[in-house]
């Protein structure tokens, strides 16, 4: 059995939500996501595995601790994250939600502000990520703000928001730079992960030229597995070092 739109858009009406949540990580601008949520007794799940089969997103039970007293029947939810699954399930519902009319044309607005995002390049043209300005941070924060106001039970009031004053001053980088004027990612001495310098790379290399040390010997001499020597010694990596 397949599950029409109009079945799906009607319950989702009920018993579902669209939510713009933001987030804050150490040393970096506050970031948004968008999550769909459908929730059902748990007994009835069937519906929701249905839904997650042909959307996307996953099905779980909520935990007792999640329950507000014994009595309280078990509680499932759907929820999907990923944005091209969350556009293809709104498109589908908006022609048929009246409840959640205004959720999705925001949500969909939303996810519109990730597809304008341009790449962001390092110097040898490698993909790092998104140009993310502080105008489309700004801009994704409105419309969090629209998609609270929009999910707000019965007659509006003030309801200021918890969370601490945007931050952007992290950002990436400005909407207007050129793409080609960003640095390369970090290499050699300057990445967190090695251990290495420079020089170890050279006398490395110098060794293994002179064939007088076996690779598996001069790789534990520097805490380094073969095929990391290997790529060493290919220029593979650490190819700046001459």
């Amino acid at each position: 059995m397949e599950l029409s739109d109009q079945y799906i858009a009607g319950f989702f009406d009920g018993e579902g939500s669209v939510s713009i949540v933001r987030n804050r990580a150490n040393g970096k601008s506050d970031y948004h996501k968008i999550v769909v949520h459908l929730g059902q007794r748990a007994k009835y799940r069937s519906v929701l595995d249905m839904v997650a089969e042909r959307f996307g997103g996953s099905v779980f039970v909520r935990p007792q601790s999640y329950r507000l007293s014994q009595g309280w029947a078990e509680q499932a939810d759907w929820q999907l994250q990923d944005k091209p699954g969350i556009e293809r399930f709104l498109r589908a519902m908006q022609p048929y939600c009246i409840v959640k009319a205004r959720q999705i044309v925001v949500g969909l607005e939303f996810i519109e502000t990730f597809q304008r995002a341009g790449q962001l390049r390092d110097s040898l043209g490698r993909i790092r990520g998104k140009i993310l300005g502080v105008e489309e941070i700004e801009r994704r924060e409105q419309l969090r703000l629209a998609m609270r106001d929009a999910n707000e039970l019965g007659p509006p009031r003030a309801k200021p928001s918890l969370l601490p004053p945007l931050d952007v001053q992290h950002r990436q980088r400005t909407s207007d730079e050129q793409v080609g004027d960003i640095a390369s990612v970090p290499r050699g001495v300057t990445h967190y992960r090695t251990h290495l310098t420079d020089d170890d790379i050279r006398t490395m290399r110098a060794d293994h030229a002179a064939g007088t040390t076996k690779r598996a010997a001069l790789a534990a001499r520097y805490g380094i597995t073969v095929m990391a020597l290997d790529r060493i010694i290919y220029r593979q990596t650490w190819k700046h070092v001459t």
